[in-house]
């Protein structure tokens, strides 16, 4: 691991209209301390975390709102939003434990490469939820699905896509997401505590030693 992940904060930066509250988009930079020095600190960029936050059924055209701010979440909203109200689907409003509250839509993990195989994406991305998550009733996000039609067995890059979605499937199953459709994915925060979940995925330092490096990244 290029250096020890516990020097590693979240640098964050909110955009949202002054005018409404229905929505927040928070853009989350993983930094770490790259060298101290009598004039401050240098600090070293590894990855980025893009984190929505809607308030479904205040406002309308809320997937509208979002894409025109570069939010780049109409795929997620569309999908767990009643079109033309941004009410919450019927069948997933009746299924969240949580009558009333936010819904957290994880938009973007991604580290840079030399930062990958650790297992610090997943816990990074939960840490920031962490933050987001007091009231919130659920957190969405999906997987880009595969497109059997278009998959093309000799195209290396296809073919790791794949792989790396399946492996997210699993360790979102296997922390309590629940799928929904058209590749989204569900967990229910009146059921399940982020607490809980980054405590089974372990303490984050502890990747140093490469422990859990067949982990996503």
């Amino acid at each position: 691991m290029p250096a020890d992940p516990a020097s590693i904060t979240l640098d964050w930066r909110l955009s949202s209209p002054w005018w409404d509250d229905t929505y927040d988009c928070w853009d989350i930079v993983p930094v770490v301390i790259e060298e101290q020095c009598e004039r401050g600190e240098t600090l070293n960029e590894i990855g980025e975390i893009h984190i929505a936050s809607i308030s479904p059924g205040r406002t309308q055209d809320i997937v509208g709102r979002l894409d025109r701010d570069g939010a780049d979440v109409g795929g997620v909203a569309g999908t767990i939003l009643t079109p033309g109200t941004d009410l919450l689907a019927d069948d997933l409003n009746a299924a969240l434990t949580r009558r009333t509250g936010r819904v957290l839509i994880l938009n973007t993990v991604q580290l840079w490469d030399e930062w990958c195989g650790f297992g610090l994406g997943v816990r990074l991305a939960g840490a920031a939820l962490r933050r987001l998550s007091g009231g919130a009733r659920a957190v969405a996000f999906a997987t880009a699905p595969a497109d059997p039609a278009g998959w093309d067995p000799e195209d290396p890059e296809q073919a790791g896509r794949d792989i790396t979605v399946a492996r997210i499937d699993a360790l979102a199953q296997g922390v309590g997401f629940e799928h929904y459709r058209n590749g989204v994915h569900i967990l229910d925060l009146g059921a399940h505590s982020i607490d809980d979940i980054l405590d089974r995925l372990g303490d984050p330092v502890s990747v140093r030693s490469g422990v859990q490096a067949d982990e996503i990244a």
